[in-house]
């Protein structure tokens, strides 16, 4: 109806999928990219950029907002950057650029089903 709704917090920082890091708070919402469907469920990618991996969030859409659930995507290297939501006929994937490397660094884009 055009009207936005109340800001929601999808992640703090401060874990994963009720872990806290050991580390304490990380940066994390970089490169953030948003899928919503004609349902009103929403899809996140962003990347924890203290721990260079990507996040996926998918929000389910309720009468208060939306129920978030976060998991990490895991890949080799430093990953997460430039993250996009696609629609790959029909399948939600993720893309995203990842890194890795000591003396000498490789990075490639990634797209991977969540």
């Amino acid at each position: 109806d055009g009207v936005p709704g109340l800001p929601e917090v999808i992640d703090d920082g401060s874990g994963i999928e009720g872990t806290l890091f050991d580390d304490g708070r990380h940066v994390v919402g970089d490169d953030a990219s948003i899928h919503v469907s004609a349902g009103g469920d929403i899809q996140v990618s962003y990347q924890d950029a203290t721990a260079g991996t990507l996040h996926y969030a998918v929000g389910t859409a309720s009468a208060n907002g939306h129920s978030w659930a976060v998991k990490v995507i895991p890949q080799d290297g430093f990953a997460g950057a430039f993250s996009k939501v696609i629609d790959n006929g029909g399948q939600l994937q993720v893309m995203n650029w990842w890194r890795k490397g000591g003396e000498t660094y490789t990075g490639d884009v990634a797209i991977l089903t969540p």
